[in-house]
Protein backbone atom coordinates (compact mmCIF):
# COMPACT_ATOMS: atom_id res chain seq x y z
CA UNK A 1 0.00 0.00 0.00
CA UNK A 2 0.95 3.19 -0.86
CA UNK A 3 0.10 6.88 0.95
CA UNK A 4 -1.69 7.68 -2.60
CA UNK A 5 -4.37 4.95 -1.71
CA UNK A 6 -7.82 6.83 -1.10
CA UNK A 7 -7.96 4.54 2.18
CA UNK A 8 -4.87 5.90 3.84
CA UNK A 9 -5.06 9.65 5.06
CA UNK A 10 -1.73 11.53 4.38
CA UNK A 11 -0.01 12.34 7.67
CA UNK A 12 1.77 14.96 5.96
CA UNK A 13 -0.68 16.63 3.06
CA UNK A 14 -1.71 19.97 5.79
CA UNK A 15 2.13 20.75 5.88
CA UNK A 16 2.62 20.13 2.08
CA UNK A 17 -0.64 22.79 1.43
CA UNK A 18 1.07 25.04 3.66
CA UNK A 19 4.53 24.89 2.16
CA UNK A 20 2.44 24.82 -1.44
CA UNK A 21 0.82 28.03 -0.38
CA UNK A 22 4.09 29.80 0.89
CA UNK A 23 5.89 28.59 -2.55
CA UNK A 24 3.07 30.75 -3.89
CA UNK A 25 4.93 34.08 -2.49
CA UNK A 26 8.05 33.59 -3.26
CA UNK A 27 9.33 35.07 -6.29
CA UNK A 28 11.60 33.88 -9.51
CA UNK A 29 14.87 33.46 -7.59
CA UNK A 30 13.37 31.25 -5.05
CA UNK A 31 13.27 34.10 -2.18
CA UNK A 32 10.58 35.33 -0.29
CA UNK A 33 8.63 37.98 -1.41
CA UNK A 34 7.37 40.06 1.84
CA UNK A 35 4.24 41.93 1.04
CA UNK A 36 4.55 45.72 0.96
CA UNK A 37 2.99 47.39 4.34
CA UNK A 38 0.37 50.12 4.31
CA UNK A 39 0.75 52.10 7.36
CA UNK A 40 4.06 53.78 7.36
CA UNK A 41 3.44 56.72 9.58
CA UNK A 42 6.58 57.90 11.50
CA UNK A 43 7.20 59.04 15.47
CA UNK A 44 8.66 62.32 15.68
CA UNK A 45 10.70 64.02 18.51
CA UNK A 46 8.72 67.57 17.85
CA UNK A 47 6.56 67.65 20.19
CA UNK A 48 3.55 68.72 18.00
CA UNK A 49 3.33 66.25 15.47
CA UNK A 50 0.72 63.28 14.93
CA UNK A 51 3.07 60.85 16.48
CA UNK A 52 5.50 62.59 19.28
CA UNK A 53 7.99 60.30 20.82
CA UNK A 54 6.45 60.83 24.40
CA UNK A 55 7.12 57.84 26.54
CA UNK A 56 3.84 55.36 27.21
CA UNK A 57 2.29 56.34 24.42
CA UNK A 58 2.79 53.29 22.03
CA UNK A 59 2.93 50.00 22.11
CA UNK A 60 4.54 47.34 19.88
CA UNK A 61 2.13 44.16 18.98
CA UNK A 62 4.33 41.05 17.73
CA UNK A 63 4.45 37.44 17.73
CA UNK A 64 7.66 35.49 18.68
CA UNK A 65 6.78 33.34 15.60
CA UNK A 66 7.27 36.38 13.23
CA UNK A 67 11.03 37.09 12.69
CA UNK A 68 10.17 40.56 11.38
CA UNK A 69 8.79 41.19 15.20
CA UNK A 70 10.97 39.68 16.95
CA UNK A 71 13.75 41.84 15.67
CA UNK A 72 11.32 44.66 16.98
CA UNK A 73 11.10 43.31 20.36
CA UNK A 74 15.31 42.55 20.31
CA UNK A 75 15.66 46.38 19.64
CA UNK A 76 13.02 47.49 22.04
CA UNK A 77 14.79 45.64 24.75
CA UNK A 78 18.65 46.27 23.55
CA UNK A 79 17.83 50.02 24.24
CA UNK A 80 16.22 49.94 26.68
CA UNK A 81 12.84 51.11 26.10
CA UNK A 82 10.43 48.64 27.86
CA UNK A 83 9.50 51.32 30.44
CA UNK A 84 8.60 53.29 27.53
CA UNK A 85 7.08 51.56 25.07
CA UNK A 86 4.74 48.63 26.30
CA UNK A 87 4.25 45.12 23.95
CA UNK A 88 2.43 42.21 24.25
CA UNK A 89 2.16 38.56 21.93
CA UNK A 90 -0.23 36.92 19.74
CA UNK A 91 -0.60 33.03 20.24
CA UNK A 92 2.27 32.04 17.95
CA UNK A 93 0.61 30.29 15.24
CA UNK A 94 -2.57 31.47 12.77
CA UNK A 95 -6.17 30.48 14.19
CA UNK A 96 -9.59 31.63 12.75
CA UNK A 97 -9.67 35.93 13.31
CA UNK A 98 -13.75 35.83 12.91
CA UNK A 99 -16.42 33.12 13.25
CA UNK A 100 -17.98 35.06 9.79
CA UNK A 101 -15.13 34.04 7.31
CA UNK A 102 -11.99 31.36 7.04
CA UNK A 103 -9.30 33.81 7.42
CA UNK A 104 -6.57 32.83 9.05
CA UNK A 105 -4.19 34.83 11.05
CA UNK A 106 -2.41 35.91 14.19
CA UNK A 107 -4.66 35.56 17.77
CA UNK A 108 -4.38 36.54 21.12
CA UNK A 109 -5.31 34.87 24.00
CA UNK A 110 -9.00 33.46 25.09
CA UNK A 111 -9.66 33.39 28.62
CA UNK A 112 -9.73 29.50 28.30
CA UNK A 113 -6.38 28.97 26.99
CA UNK A 114 -3.20 29.17 27.39
CA UNK A 115 0.53 29.59 25.37
CA UNK A 116 3.75 30.36 26.81
CA UNK A 117 4.52 33.75 25.69
CA UNK A 118 1.20 35.08 24.39
CA UNK A 119 -1.30 37.38 25.90
CA UNK A 120 -4.53 38.96 26.17
CA UNK A 121 -4.96 42.47 24.39
CA UNK A 122 -5.34 45.05 27.63
CA UNK A 123 -5.74 47.91 25.56
CA UNK A 124 -8.64 47.18 23.21
CA UNK A 125 -9.46 43.83 23.91
CA UNK A 126 -9.46 42.69 20.49
CA UNK A 127 -9.36 38.69 19.55
CA UNK A 128 -6.64 39.25 16.56
CA UNK A 129 -4.56 41.86 15.11
CA UNK A 130 -6.96 41.81 12.16
CA UNK A 131 -9.33 43.77 14.82
CA UNK A 132 -6.51 45.97 15.42
CA UNK A 133 -6.54 46.69 11.82
CA UNK A 134 -10.35 47.49 12.01
CA UNK A 135 -10.13 49.60 14.40
CA UNK A 136 -7.80 51.70 12.75
CA UNK A 137 -9.12 51.63 9.43
CA UNK A 138 -12.55 50.35 8.63
CA UNK A 139 -11.81 50.23 5.36
CA UNK A 140 -8.82 48.30 5.11
CA UNK A 141 -8.22 45.23 2.41
CA UNK A 142 -4.49 44.42 2.67
CA UNK A 143 -2.86 41.52 5.20
CA UNK A 144 -2.95 41.90 8.93
CA UNK A 145 0.61 41.58 9.78
CA UNK A 146 3.06 42.17 12.71
CA UNK A 147 4.52 44.31 13.82
CA UNK A 148 2.38 46.35 14.66
CA UNK A 149 3.12 50.03 16.38
CA UNK A 150 0.19 51.47 18.23
CA UNK A 151 -1.03 54.85 19.16
CA UNK A 152 -2.98 54.80 22.52
CA UNK A 153 -4.03 57.64 21.98
CA UNK A 154 -4.79 57.37 18.91
CA UNK A 155 -5.89 54.35 19.14
CA UNK A 156 -4.30 53.55 15.51
CA UNK A 157 -1.59 51.78 13.36
CA UNK A 158 1.71 53.77 13.83
CA UNK A 159 3.22 51.34 11.46
CA UNK A 160 3.59 47.66 10.47
CA UNK A 161 7.34 47.90 8.64
CA UNK A 162 9.28 46.28 10.89
CA UNK A 163 12.75 48.28 9.96
CA UNK A 164 10.97 51.68 10.12
CA UNK A 165 9.97 50.61 14.07
CA UNK A 166 13.69 49.65 14.25
CA UNK A 167 14.52 53.03 13.20
CA UNK A 168 12.24 54.43 15.48
CA UNK A 169 13.15 53.11 18.21
CA UNK A 170 17.05 53.68 17.65
CA UNK A 171 16.66 57.31 16.60
CA UNK A 172 13.39 58.70 18.05
CA UNK A 173 13.19 57.65 21.90
CA UNK A 174 16.69 58.38 23.06
CA UNK A 175 15.17 61.03 25.33
CA UNK A 176 13.75 58.02 27.14
CA UNK A 177 15.93 55.23 26.20
CA UNK A 178 18.34 53.34 28.89
CA UNK A 179 20.81 52.69 26.71
CA UNK A 180 20.82 55.88 24.35
CA UNK A 181 24.55 55.51 22.59
CA UNK A 182 23.90 51.98 21.58
CA UNK A 183 23.23 51.96 17.78
CA UNK A 184 20.96 49.20 16.12
CA UNK A 185 20.19 50.80 12.71
CA UNK A 186 22.87 50.54 10.58
CA UNK A 187 23.28 53.84 8.29
CA UNK A 188 21.62 53.78 5.06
Amino acid sequence: MSLTDKNIRNPFSSIQNKAMSMSSIANEKSDYARTATSFRNFVSQKPDSQFPAKSGRYHLYISYACPWASRCLAVLKLKGLKKAISFSSVQPVWRKTKESDDHMGWVFLDSDTEVLGADTDRLNGARSIRELYDIASSNYTGKYTVPVLWDKKLKTIVNNESSEIIQMFNTKFIHVAENPSLVLHPPS
